[in-house]
């Protein structure tokens, strides 16, 4: 085993992958899920962006540890954006064609063509653009590869890396924290939880066994638009490596002893979460930013009057109607041809049998609530810290306002070097921590403000706040912070692509959300061609401070009532109810 994890280590680069000791999913860490996958984010995401990257999720060491999964997909990869992450629902796809597919070449299984991209509003495509100081910006050339739609509605991704004997799978499924039952906030991550806690075949020792005698670690995470599983073992494992993933994703037992030890476990996490304001103002963004009746309108853990209630019988309900070949993926990253990957895909498919075929019906993602600016001030008794956030309507992935909003979010606060980090840490010293960024899934997307401070400077920390970011609301960023932004973002984006995992669920994201793998083959030059007039458009229409913000504190609720009552009207709740 340490060979292979000698060899996992050094082919990825330092910091890749996780530590492979670190192979049970059912134990919950601080980012909710075990594994590695490339994507937006450098190290792990916080739930809301509580001091978190902008819209491009870049490096953010800062930022206080919160679990990502409470307000979308967390990454572990630098990567081109906050999506979706992404950062945490499934819509049947079949429904709706893929960008550049045949629809009547869908129902016999043949190959698709995803490489067209809806076009940014002005923007023609082409090899590169200018950078910063003249230079080209080179657009990535995408590995060969190869996407074939099933029968089933399944769709299957092969791409082919040679340069590291590496074989990965990733399976993604339409069972993400939207698709939570009404009155099961947190049924969707509980059953994930539970895929590796016992199949058909084995029980929760053997699961394990399973897996670490391929010397590797088993991936399992949940966003607000899905379920994935992953696995990255040596290439002559691979057909090991896609059965028992297969069989932990389709076949799971659910034990009754697992599933009242996961219900503890996860009760006791929930109750754990209130000693760490972070997050807790990570749930109140995701449940306050979406509106309790939107799908992404809960954590996705859940809540513990919700949690209790968990049955075996949930579970197995969920897991039957969620996981189908309708809407998922199968991504399979490889040394070998891209068709002789598509062969061995659909050889182990053929293997296993789908818990459903039914179609589901779609969600409705409304329109996000705008009222008037309020307050909430979550009460964390002898608190000498306040958490803040202000949180107001962003975009899903798929806008057209997505490269320039990453820029102009970037050169906010998204950014080591930005707006917000020189005027609150830099010239005022009010917080170690600051930042802006755009929350963006699949189907609809927060902008949030992130910072902390000491509760004597918080209404200082809150007006510096809304006043720089209105400011930059009218005049967007300066001629030398665009170009920054756009250098900056187009030279962390290849990082993003470096590993088979990151590569995978890059592709795997750009196809399920519809955007087309020309976002990825044509993403640096775009970003390059970002106008100053687009990028202030863009800050104006997503700034955190427009009308129907929310300010979310979580700390002492007299303080907080006391330096937020004369901004606007303040509503002061016990910590207790974001349990």
């Amino acid at each position: 085993m340490r060979g292979r994890e000698r060899v996992l280590r050094l082919a990825h680069g330092p910091g890749a992958l996780p530590d492979l000791a670190e192979a049970e999913p059912g134990r919950r860490s601080r980012t909710g899920r075990i594994g590695a996958l490339g994507g937006a984010g450098a190290g792990r995401r916080p739930a809301d962006g509580g001091g978190g990257a902008a819209a491009g999720e870049e490096l953010r060491p800062l930022r206080p540890a919160a679990r990502a999964a409470d307000g979308e997909r967390p990454r572990a990869h630098a990567g081109p954006d906050g999506g979706h992450a992404r950062q945490l629902a499934g819509v049947p796809r079949s429904a709706r064609p893929l960008p550049g597919s045949d629809a009547g070449r869908r129902a016999t299984g043949g190959e698709v063509d995803l490489r067209a991209a809806p076009a940014e509003p002005g923007h023609a495509r082409s090899g590169g653009a200018a950078g910063r100081g003249g230079g080209v910006i080179k657009d990535v050339a995408l590995p060969p590869l190869q996407i074939a739609q099933e029968p089933s509605g399944l769709t299957l991704l092969a791409i082919q890396r040679r340069a590291v004997p590496l074989f990965h799978v990733r399976l993604s499924v339409p069972a993400g924290a939207a698709e939570d039952p009404r009155g099961k906030a947190g049924l969707a991550q509980f059953t994930a939880d539970l895929l590796r806690r016992g199949t058909m075949r084995r029980d929760a020792r053997g699961v394990d066994e399973l897996i670490e005698s391929m010397g590797t670690g088993l991936g399992i995470e949940v966003s607000l638009d899905e379920a994935a599983l992953t696995l990255t073992v040596p290439s002559d494992l691979s057909v090991r490596a896609l059965d028992a993933l297969l069989e932990v994703a389709l076949e799971p037992s659910f034990p009754d002893e697992e599933v009242a030890s996961a219900r503890r476990r996860t009760l006791a996490s929930l109750q754990s979460d209130l000693d760490e304001p972070s997050s807790v103002a990570a749930r109140a963004v995701v449940t306050l930013g979406y509106g309790a009746h939107h799908p992404y309108g809960h954590p996705a853990h859940g809540f513990r009057r919700d949690v209790e209630t968990f049955q075996r019988e949930d579970a197995l309900g969920f897991h039957a109607s969620r996981f189908n070949a309708r809407g998922a993926l199968l991504a399979v990253v490889g040394t070998a041809p891209p068709e002789q990957l598509l062969d061995l895909a659909r050889e182990r498919l053929a293997q296993v049998r789908w818990p459903s075929e039914a179609r589901r019906a779609p969600l409705d993602f409304a329109a996000l609530p705008r009222e008037g600016m309020r307050a909430l001030v979550w009460h964390k008794p002898d608190s000498t810290q306040a958490q803040l956030r202000i949180v107001a309507t962003g975009i899903p992935r798929r806008s057209p306002l997505y490269m320039p909003a990453v820029v102009e979010n970037t050169a906010l606060g998204g950014g080591f070097t930005s707006l917000l980090v020189d005027a609150i840490r830099v010239d005022r010293g009010l917080s170690y921590s600051v930042s802006t960024r755009l929350a963006m899934a699949r189907h609809a997307g927060l902008s949030v403000f992130s910072s902390f401070t000491k509760n004597e400077t918080l209404r200082e920390l809150v007006d510096v706040a809304l006043e720089k970011m209105r400011g930059y609301a009218r005049t967007g960023p300066s001629k030398d912070a665009l170009e920054k932004a756009r250098s900056y973002l187009a030279g962390l984006f290849p990082l993003g692509l470096e590993s088979n995992e990151a590569l995978a669920e890059q592709v795997a994201d750009a196809i399920l959300d519809g955007l087309g793998l020309d976002h990825l083959a044509t993403y640096r030059s775009r970003i390059a061609a970002v106008t100053a007039a687009q990028a202030r458009q863009a800050a104006e229409q997503l700034s955190p401070a427009r009308d129907g913000t929310q300010i979310v504190v979580v700390g002492d609720g007299e303080v907080g009532r006391k330096a937020l009552t004369d901004i606007c009207p303040v509503d002061v709740r016990p910590i207790e109810d974001l349990a």
